[in-house]
């Protein structure tokens, strides 16, 4: 409730806001949604809120969007790793194996991207189970989780860590 209360009063003061901002608080809005999606996949029943991810990938855009051809060239990268998550978790695993290839530059960038670099590795290592290739997604998952450090809430570790688990040890979820 209180988030809801938060983003309405935002929502009313938004066409003010700088355009930085609004892209920055749309970004940082469909990390949350994204975030708080791909948690509901540590819980029974084990399944994603596909309505929160659905709504994740259309906040990244609309920050896209607004960003246009400016300076923001991450939330670009945001708005492919974000789709690619999506299809990594719902849709063609195979799609998203190529489409998270296509911005495996993330994973050299700083800090700025920490967050995208998690989700990405998360989403890569989902996207090669779900490939039959369970093995290789645990060994580059931990290599992700070794490599990828900084700015970024327990969280999003947890979900990549997660995803590891699930690759090495397959069936976990049902026993």
């Amino acid at each position: 409730d209180e988030a809801r209360r938060v983003e309405a009063r935002l929502a009313a003061v938004e066409p003010e806001l700088p355009i930085h901002q609004r892209v920055s608080r749309w970004s940082n809005l469909a990390f949350e949604h994204a975030g708080q999606a791909l948690a509901a996949a540590r819980r029974s029943p084990y399944r994603v809120d596909d309505a929160l991810l659905d709504r994740a990938v259309e906040e990244i855009e609309r920050a896209r969007t607004l960003a246009g051809w400016t300076s923001y060239d991450v939330v670009t990268v945001e708005a492919l790793v974000l789709s690619a998550v999506r299809e990594a978790y719902l849709g063609d695993a195979s799609v998203a194996h190529r489409r998270l290839s296509s911005v495996e530059q993330v994973l050299g960038r700083g800090p700025e991207v920490v967050v995208a670099q998690l989700f990405r590795a998360a989403a890569n290592v989902r996207s090669l189970v779900r490939l039959g290739r369970a093995t290789e997604a645990a060994r580059l998952g931990r290599r992700y989780l070794d490599r990828i450090a900084g700015g970024d809430r327990e969280g999003n570790r947890l979900l990549l860590a997660y995803e590891v688990m699930r690759a090495e040890h397959p069936g976990t979820e049902f026993p």
